[in-house]
């Protein structure tokens, strides 16, 4: 089962190609809104001077540390996709 990831963050449906003329639509539509928002949060999981880094890399190690911190952003990304949806 796939996370519902809130679409695209920066959705472009079609640009202007002024060498042609006419609109072109893209194929990729960029970033998720899920990851939009884990990217957001992510820097507030390294606030007070490092220290909850620095515990997390003591606690676990840094390879551990880093992926701790990537799961922390995406689950506040889904408590935000779900508090949007409601």
């Amino acid at each position: 089962m796939s996370k519902d990831n809130g679409g695209p963050a920066f959705p472009v449906d079609a640009e202007f190609d002024e060498r042609h003329g006419e609109y072109v639509r893209h194929a990729s539509s960029g970033m998720t809104l899920r990851d939009y928002f884990a990217a957001k949060v992510l820097p507030t999981l390294y606030t007070s001077d490092g220290k909850i880094f620095e515990y997390w890399c003591n606690e676990y190690g840094l390879d551990d540390a880093f992926k701790f911190a990537a799961e922390r952003a995406y689950r506040q990304a889904d408590a935000m996709l779900k508090a949007r949806a409601e």
